[in-house]
């Protein structure tokens, strides 16, 4: 239904943005004309020096009380960061978001949640070793991964983590969609 709406509005305005090739493709065969292609992008407050911390911490952002974040980093506590601890065994996972569910108390010592308001992303870049993008249900834009990616962070996520943006794997980003390869991807950072 979403579709057939989104598709409607295409063809009755008189143009069309998208913010990636992909996308504008799609509107491209559904109005049969040219769709213009402006990226998102995220304000750089200053330069980022791209180095991030030399520590065994993963960093994730996101509110909790969002069903995509909430799923993403449950999926990421319970299938994958065992497998990155038993290699890793001083492992950590830090979470930014505003919200605090009761969940995050069974993982005390692995999962660390902090923010508030006034919390910034970019004052956790010179602490933790690499961003995380665990995010299987996508919606919106995901401009955390933009973030990461202009603080200079290693990030790995999954595939749904970069749809709308032209990160290649192994270039730019590393994409893993399993439990398995993302624990390898996060241990090889």
């Amino acid at each position: 239904k979403m579709n057939r709406f989104e598709q409607k509005l295409w063809r009755l305005a008189d143009g069309n943005v998208a913010v990636c090739d992909n996308d504008a493709k799609m509107v491209e065969s559904a109005v049969h004309r040219p769709c213009a292609v402006v990226p998102n992008a995220v304000e750089m407050k200053g330069l980022y020096p791209l180095t991030y911390g030399q520590t065994h911490t993963a960093f994730f952002s996101g509110d909790l009380n969002y069903r995509q974040n909430r799923d993403a980093i449950l999926w990421f506590i319970k299938e994958i960061a065992p497998k990155v601890k038993a290699k890793i065994p001083d492992f950590k996972v830090l979470v930014l978001s505003n919200s605090r569910p009761t969940f995050i108390k069974e993982y005390h010592g692995l999962l660390e949640v902090v923010g508030d308001e006034s919390t910034t992303f970019d004052s956790f870049v010179s602490v933790v070793g690499v961003f995380i993008s665990p995010v299987r249900i996508k919606s919106g834009t995901n401009i955390k991964v933009l973030q990461a990616a202009v603080c200079g962070l290693p990030i790995v996520g999954t595939s749904s983590s970069f749809a709308g943006y032209d990160f290649e794997d192994r270039k730019d980003v590393l994409i893993a969609d399993d439990p398995l390869n993302f624990s390898e991807r996060v241990i090889e950072v």
